[in-house]
């Protein structure tokens, strides 16, 4: 459960997700989200509400003050992209294609 005051920003939600959920930030990317309460939906699929800057944690915020709001947190290993594994590759003198 978090509990943010006013004035909270994302980098500080995320630091709360990453103690709560023992989360490696150097490995792991993590992603907010929550769902409009039903009465605020403009329609029954509206997808969730990525939460990625301060002022979206401000909206969660006034939204919180007149309803209750579940927070999704999902976490996701980061990965690296062929040109990087390439990129290591030649530093070591070795020349492996990935395809």
């Amino acid at each position: 459960m978090f509990f943010l005051s006013e004035g909270s920003t994302h980098a500080e939600l995320l630091v709360m997700a990453q103690e709560d959920y023992n989360l490696d930030m150097s490995t792991e990317s993590v992603e907010i989200t929550y769902s409009l309460p039903a009465e605020m939906m403009l329609a029954p699929d509206t997808p969730p509400i990525h939460v990625t800057s301060d002022r979206q944690v401000r909206n969660l915020l006034e939204i919180t003050k007149t309803h209750g709001v579940r927070l999704c947190v999902s976490s996701r290993s980061k990965v690296e992209t062929v040109s990087e594994f390439r990129e290591e590759d030649d530093e070591a003198g070795e020349a492996d294609e990935c395809f």
